[in-house]
């Protein structure tokens, strides 16, 4: 509306993004994310290795997810940034949303039945600025999933400081 997408500020956005086991996208696919860079501060402690998943049990991908447009290079997820996701963004982790074929006519760039994702990443500007990239990631704090609550209590006590 005021020609900021949200991808300058949070890194993601629903244009990228899309639904998750809602809307009849994605209901029968486990909600989960999928771990590209295990190398990363924010995994340290999980034990995650690179293509492992985690969250499913809880359904911590869904309803809305927010995503960046993303190329793929030797197997990893990288920002285009033609969206404005900052240049520094890392996408951290993904798993796939789609729109609704109703929602996709409002937007031409926006194929019906193409594939987005939630992604899980995190820039540094002024501040640092980490997204988990969906609505319900709190379902994981509540299901006490060991490796939700370590990512989180990972970027408090960073962020924290």
């Amino acid at each position: 509306l005021v020609e900021r997408p949200e991808n300058q500020l949070t890194g993601v956005g629903f244009l990228w993004g899309g639904y998750r086991k809602s809307h009849g996208q994605f209901m029968d696919d486990p909600a989960e994310y999928q771990v590209h860079r295990p190398d990363h501060w924010v995994f340290e402690g999980t034990n995650l290795k690179r293509d492992d998943k985690f969250g499913g049990k809880d359904t911590i991908v869904g309803y809305e997810c927010d995503g960046c447009e993303l190329e793929w290079k030797e197997g990893l997820p990288f920002p285009t940034h033609k969206d404005g996701t900052p240049e520094n963004f890392e996408v951290l982790s993904t798993c796939p949303a789609r729109w609704h074929p109703d929602d996709a006519e409002w937007y031409e760039r926006w194929d019906i039945g193409r594939t987005g994702a939630a992604c899980m990443g995190i820039y540094t500007r002024v501040g640092t600025v980490f997204t988990a990239g969906t609505t319900d990631w709190a379902h994981g704090l509540m299901g006490k999933d060991p490796v939700v609550e370590k990512i989180t209590r990972n970027v408090l006590d960073r962020l924290g400081r």
